[in-house]
This record gives structure tokens, sequence and C-alpha cells, in this order.
């Protein structure tokens, strides 16, 4: 209960990055910290050998010691980053199938009630902090979020749909509109995303595989087409904890 099933069977591109081990040959950046670390204090102890009656013992042996520490806890965190990094840039996008290639030709030729297509600058915030708080998102990400003024460009062909974020923090996200739900992660988080047409727009689902929630984005495109009016929701399992709605104005600019 609470986790998402494997599919097996696409219907659009769609790239999921999976944790891949490096290989079992590889040195250990522990290992190479601390052979580095004990080299260079191995040399400042020969330097200062013979000078302790000149010089403070805290300001040769203490100071250097804890400020090497530092800089090698610091590197280790830096390095763990970068090996994510990597793993995910190793993940490759499965190959596209013949039979994926029909099934978006005739998602880009299905008959679409409502056109989204054009680039949409948000104006209006509303509630936005609460609603990425509740998602467990960072105090210093969430102030950066609730700031920003990010654009989404969208492109609509039939029941194919493409999101591109440009801001602070970038994405691009391509759908069927009513097609399976696709795997996804963000911020190491598991998560599956599905879209389906509602009136004058979608709603985008994307259930939280392993915690117990579920977000219901609805994109509404106004009468003049000039604006989508963005409601967020974040519902989850646990009854007792409370539902949080945040409300968005995007405006056409292309």
């Amino acid at each position: 209960e609470g986790k998402c099933p494997t599919n097996p069977h696409r219907t659009t591109h769609h790239t999921e990055y999976s944790m891949i081990p490096l290989s079992s040959t590889e040195i250990s950046p522990f290992s190479i910290g601390i052979a580095a670390f004990c080299v260079g204090y191995g040399a400042k102890t020969v330097e200062i050998e013979g000078n302790c009656s000149s010089q403070n013992v805290e300001d040769l042996i203490i100071m250097p010691l804890y400020r090497n520490l530092v800089i090698l806890y610091l590197a280790l965190r830096l390095y763990d980053k970068i090996k994510v990094w990597i793993q995910n840039r190793r993940s490759s996008a499965e190959a596209v199938k013949p039979e994926d290639d029909e099934a978006m030709r005739l998602a880009k030729n299905a008959e679409q009630p409502v056109d989204l297509t054009g680039a949409f600058k948000l104006i209006q915030n509303e509630n936005f902090g609460a609603f990425l708080a509740a998602q467990g998102v960072p105090w210093a990400l969430r102030g950066a979020a609730n700031a920003a003024r990010p654009t989404h460009k969208i492109i609509h062909q039939g029941n194919l749909i493409t999101i591109s974020i440009q801001g602070p923090i970038t994405s691009s996200s391509t759908y069927t509109i009513g097609g399976e739900p696709l795997p996804g992660r963000i911020r190491g988080r598991r998560f599956e995303d599905s879209v389906s047409y509602i009136e004058s727009g979608i709603c985008t689902t994307k259930r939280a595989c392993d915690d117990g929630y579920t977000v219901t984005v609805n994109r509404v495109l106004s009468p003049d087409k000039q604006e989508i009016r963005m409601k967020s929701t974040v519902a989850f399992d646990d009854e007792s904890k409370e539902t949080i709605e945040s409300f968005q104005l995007f405006q056409r600019i292309e």
C-alpha cells in the first residue's frame, strides 16, 4: 500500500533516473581524504618539530587540525552530491519502440477540447509557501520559490502536452493526457504523474509513492485565453493532516 508499481509499457517519452552503483573497484573518497590528511598532517608535524618552544602549539597543531577536518568533511559532502548527480546522469531513457512511435502519432492527432499552448508568466501567488511546506520543502527553497516569478511554456498537441518551467528551478515534462501514470523523481522522492482533461483545462495528479500524499494541479484557461489559473492541492492519506491549497495566476506573454 502506498507503493507505486513499475509500468513496463509507456506511450510517451520519459526519462527515469535510477541509482546505479559505481564500480566495485572504485577507491573510497573517504580513504583518499584520510590519506591526504595524514600526509599533510605528517608534513606539518615535521615542519614544526623543534619549533614548539617559539610558537604557540594551538596555532601550529589544533587550529590546522580543525581546519583540515572541516575541509575534509565539506569535500566528502560535495563528493556525495556529485556522485549522486553522476549516477542519475548514467541512467538512460528506455528505447523507443515502434509501437511507442505509433502511440505518439495518435496522441498528437487526437481531438483536444482545449488548447493550452503558449507561454504564461506567474503574476500572483496565494498560500504557495504553505503548500510547499506541507511537502517538506526546506525553508530556504520555499522562500526562493515563493518569491520567484517563473514562466510556464506549454506545447499542447492532441493528447500530448509538454510543460516546461523556466525560473530559479527549471524542469520539463511530457505527458499523454488520459495515458498511464509515469514514474519520476523529485529531490530523491519517487512520484507517479498522470494528466487528465477538466473543463477548460487539465489536471495533473502527482502521487508521492513513499510519503503518503497526493498533489493535484488544475490549470484552467480563461475564456479570453490570456490567463491560466492554477490551483494546487496537497492531500494526505492520514486524514488527521490538513489539506493545503494554493492558488496562482499566470498571464500570457506569448
